[in-house]
């Protein structure tokens, strides 16, 4: 028997830029970036050191992280290698939480 479950709508997604999973090499360093247009990383294993606008913050498998349009984030996976998805996207509403 299958129960139907209501869901709250948190965010809306006009189009999708990027979609790539990708496994990096233990020492991979991203010399960072910005640009008009949210993004999202999630690590399917190992960790991931980030800094996005001067914070920084570790991310480890299971969890992800947003960047906001503008925002200049870097990242470089850390200890061992390290899979992930990225998926950048464009959403319909001003803020996004």
């Amino acid at each position: 028997m299958y129960i139907e479950t209501s869901i709250d709508i948190v965010i809306e997604v006009e189009s999708i830029i990027l979609l790539h999973y990708f496994n990096y090499s233990k020492h991979f360093c991203f010399p960072g970036e910005s640009h008009n247009f949210w993004e999202m990383l999630f690590v399917d294993n190992g960790e991931v050191s980030i800094s996005a606008d001067g914070v920084n913050s570790t991310i480890s498998a299971g969890y992800a992280v947003f960047h906001k349009p503008n925002e200049f984030h870097l990242d470089k996976r850390k200890l061992r290698k390290c899979s992930g998805y990225h998926l950048c996207l464009k959403q319909s509403c001003h803020a996004f939480f």
